[in-house]
């Protein structure tokens, strides 16, 4: 008897033990881990956001209905993202949020809505659709979807560039739209936004930011659009305060470099798409200096590196060369992200280099040596305030760019600073490698492009390209003079409010104020 006794009790302790393993299993998820690597990462909000698409991806489930209503939904990947930017915290259900229950367009919900690009779209076409996606995306949870416009013909249609659709080309006819100015329009249940170049993105801007209101306070709303401006009369993108910056370094990018590698493009075809470099097309530019104390203290013989360089345009002050984010006496300085972090601001810094390498380390940390990549690392390790911090971007660069500033910049108002690097037009300037530098030219020029489209969808964005030094004394025809840095002024590009202080020669170390200006506050350096 006692022996059946225990064989009774040992199965009763086994039954419990897998009902507890069972059970265990089934609740051990953290809420929003949906790939279940112990961490709330850029990749859960991916992988929710294709489980919306109906991809079905290996995923937790249960941690994906972040919101606790039932369903996977874009609510649920609103507010990953939010807790990606530390806006808000997901730790236990329920985790809830405000957005437009609905936006309509003359009574017509902008659910019914599709965005139509010509079929030949180029980069700005597709990018500006894709900036109006997100942005309705954002702020309601519709998704319009992006059709070719040799599809068939939709009933509501958001019509951007020159689309075969009449009331595209009756607005094309009417007006030429070029410059600085574009048109946006209601022509019956069509939205027509025609823009040159990079301006496709400011009647996305003008649409957006002046006819979708948004009040926080309220839980649920609707925003109904009714005054769209219904004739072709061409607008002039109007940037306002600037509560967002974007600063873009093409390392080693002398003036001479962008000539050069468009001109041996043009005989070698290296880059077939690589034909411009857009920010040429930017309405404000300047030549910089970027001499630092090394360089004063040389009698102008030593040109600066990119410590001081980075530091110059991190803090706004003259460094040595090697030092990074310090002044001459290796006491800290406040570098422009940290201002923006003290102002309430999400912020950004992304390179192609290591992050360790001395343009990033400028921007994250205060250290009076470059080389000591386990120190910076260490330092780096430390910074709790950095939203997006991301090095290594080879060939990922445009796709880093946009997520980045996706990132830092949804359902945000407190505003945003990005740091963005392409690094190696230095090093293939050291090497004298004309394919690879114009290789990396091009891909810079990409990213800029995008950031451009950027910047006119979102006026209240102050956007500056610019380098940090000039590498390799490169010459017109592309071949090289030197193997080093050199001493010659790089050309400066800015568009958005505060841009019209960067004209005729400036020196590097005013960037980091041009922004704090408009932030509304003075520099402490």
């Amino acid at each position: 008897m006692r022996r059946i006794i225990s064989q009774i009790l040992a199965a009763a302790i086994l039954l419990v033990t897998v009902f507890s393993a069972v059970s265990s299993t089934a609740v051990s998820y953290r809420l929003g881990d949906v790939n279940g690597d112990g961490r709330i990462t850029a990749k859960d909000s991916l992988l929710i956001r294709k489980e919306v698409a109906g991809l079905s991806p290996d995923i937790v489930a249960e941690a994906a209905d972040i919101n606790a209503d039932g369903e996977v939904t874009l609510a649920d990947v609103l507010l990953v993202r939010k807790h990606l930017v530390r806006e808000i915290t997901i730790d236990s259900r329920p985790i809830t949020d405000t957005y437009l229950s609905d936006i309509t367009v003359f009574g017509v919900s902008l659910s019914e809505y599709s965005i139509v690009v010509p079929d030949d779209a180029d980069v700005f076409e597709t990018y500006a659709a894709e900036l109006l996606q997100d942005y309705v995306e954002d702020k309601s949870g519709i998704v319009m979807p992006i059709f070719k416009d040799n599809e068939s013909l939709g009933e509501y249609e958001f019509l951007i560039g020159d689309t075969n659709r009449p009331e595209s080309r009756n607005a094309a006819d009417a007006q030429t739209v070029s410059g600085e100015n574009y048109l946006l329009k209601a022509d019956g249940n069509k939205i027509v936004m025609l823009g040159e170049s990079y301006m496709i993105g400011a009647p996305v801007g003008k649409f957006t930011y002046d006819f979708i209101s948004f009040d926080p306070s309220l839980t649920s709303q609707v925003c109904d659009i009714y005054e769209l401006p219904t004739s072709d009369t061409l607008m002039t993108y109007q940037p306002i305060e600037a509560k967002n910056a974007i600063l873009m370094i093409g390392d080693g990018m002398g003036m001479n470099h962008v000539s050069a590698s468009l001109y041996y493009n043009t005989a070698r075809k290296v880059e077939p798409d690589y034909t411009e470099f857009t920010a040429e097309r930017m309405p404000n530019k300047a030549q910089m200096t970027t001499a630092s104390l090394d360089t004063f203290l040389s009698g102008g013989t030593t040109p600066t590196d990119s410590a001081a360089a980075g530091t110059a345009l991190a803090c706004g002050i003259k460094t040595k060369n090697h030092y990074l984010g310090v002044d001459p006496g290796a006491n800290a300085r406040t570098n422009i992200r940290e201002l923006a972090v003290s102002l309430g601001k999400r912020n950004a810094v992304l390179t192609t280099e290591l992050k360790e390498g001395a343009t990033p380390s400028a921007f994250t940390v205060h250290h009076n040596e470059r080389t000591e990549y386990d120190v910076i690392a260490e330092l780096q390790a430390q910074i709790t305030d950095c939203d997006y911090l991301k090095g290594d971007a080879v060939d990922e660069l445009l796709g880093e760019t946009e997520y980045a500033l996706d990132l830092i910049s949804t359902n945000n108002e407190a505003g945003f600073f990005a740091m963005i690097e392409e690094a190696n037009i230095d090093t293939y300037s050291h090497l004298h490698d004309q394919k690879q530098l114009v290789h990396c030219m091009n891909r810079f020029n990409k990213s800029v492009q995008y950031a451009m489209v950027f910047a006119a969808a979102h006026p209240d964005t102050l956007l500056i390209v610019t380098a940090d030094h000039e590498t390799g004394g490169v010459n017109p025809d592309c071949t090289f003079s030197s193997s080093s840095h050199t001493t010659s002024n790089v050309y400066c590009y800015a568009m958005g409010s505060g841009s019209e202080k960067i004209t005729g020669t400036v020196d590097n170390i005013y960037i980091p104020k041009i922004i704090a200006e408009q932030w509304g506050v003075s520099f402490p350096s």
